[in-house]
């Protein structure tokens, strides 16, 4: 039996960062990220053909890197689902 793991050699996706500037209480933020968060959040829920497309891009590149990261683990996936 081998000691030596096995990891994915997939690339994390990257955000794009995009900064955007917010002052609150006289205090200045900068989140390079808010890009992420849908103004039209409730209706994309409703819709969710309305989320923006940059968005939707990096949500499904994270989804595809975590898939390939949990590849190995799917016969016990199968085998916990069957109970």
């Amino acid at each position: 039996m081998s000691s030596t793991a096995r990891f994915s050699t997939a690339t994390a996706p990257g955000a794009e960062q995009r900064p955007h500037s917010d002052v609150r209480h006289g205090i200045e933020r900068v989140d390079e990220y808010a890009w992420l968060r849908a103004d039209n959040w409730q209706e994309m829920f409703k819709d969710p053909s309305k989320l923006d497309p940059a968005i939707r891009s990096h949500l499904e590149a994270e989804n595809a890197y975590q898939t390939a990261l949990m590849a190995d683990t799917a016969p016990f996936a199968k085998h916990s689902s069957a109970r």
